[in-house]
């Protein structure tokens, strides 16, 4: 079995490959020879390139889950999500060219988009979990996926933004909570009356389920 140590390896070697040749590019094998490890050690450690980047982001997930900032309780969940997407952003760092390699082949593929983003609703579940603010069904997925859209706009400006202080960065976040804060009421709203549609709509099948057939009552078929 993998040591947590190889993993962490294969990931900083699969991180390097990528900042160097993007997604499309990234073999495996070379994986393997940065990270000091057998294919036979990776295979076992991981199915494949997708599973490195889910590691990666569960790293990132728990980094931030274990910097929770408890004097930060009596804030606002706004404040508390803010923080954590903040912290967030500072533990990748050190990943900021394989960030930036990883959203150009994002944008030329949308298969890749479509499979990251089951990923990143994921994480931002747990970065709710860390504000505090995670709410379970319907109505936290869609407030996953909400916050999400928000990231990705702070990861875009983060690439770009040269501040060692991150003000536009900080900025960019800051008006996403802002906006999102107002799109979630509509969206709860949506949630609520689907999920009331679903329950209706569940009730109706099993009252017409327990209902008896008048034909078999009227003895046809007998």
């Amino acid at each position: 079995m993998a040591t947590e140590r190889q993993r962490q390896k294969i990931i900083d070697a699969f991180m390097a490959e990528l900042a160097d040749v993007g997604f499309e590019g990234v073999h495996l094998t070379h994986v393997a020879e940065k990270a000091g490890v057998t294919p036979a050690q990776l295979r076992e450690a991981y199915d494949g390139r997708i599973a490195i980047v889910a590691d990666f982001m569960r790293r990132i997930d728990k980094a931030v889950l274990e910097g929770i900032d408890k004097e930060l309780s009596e804030e606002s969940g706004r404040e508390r999500l803010f923080d954590c997407l903040m912290r967030r952003l500072d533990a990748m760092t050190p990943y900021r060219e394989a960030v930036a390699s990883l959203r150009k082949s994002v944008r030329r593929d949308p298969a890749l988009a479509l499979t990251l983003n089951g990923l990143l609703v994921t994480s931002m579940r747990w970065m709710m979990v860390a504000a505090d603010v995670d709410q379970p069904g319907l109505k936290g997925l869609v407030r996953a996926q909400g916050l999400g859209a928000v990231w990705v706009k702070a990861v875009d400006s983060w690439l770009k933004d040269e501040d060692p202080g991150l003000s536009a960065t900080m900025v960019e976040v800051d008006k996403g909570l802002r906006r999102g804060e107002r799109w979630l009421g509509c969206a709860d709203r949506a949630a609520s009356f689907l999920t009331d549609c679903a329950c209706r709509m569940k009730k109706t099948r099993r009252r017409k389920a327990e209902e008896p057939d008048p034909a078999m009552a009227a003895g046809e078929g007998i």
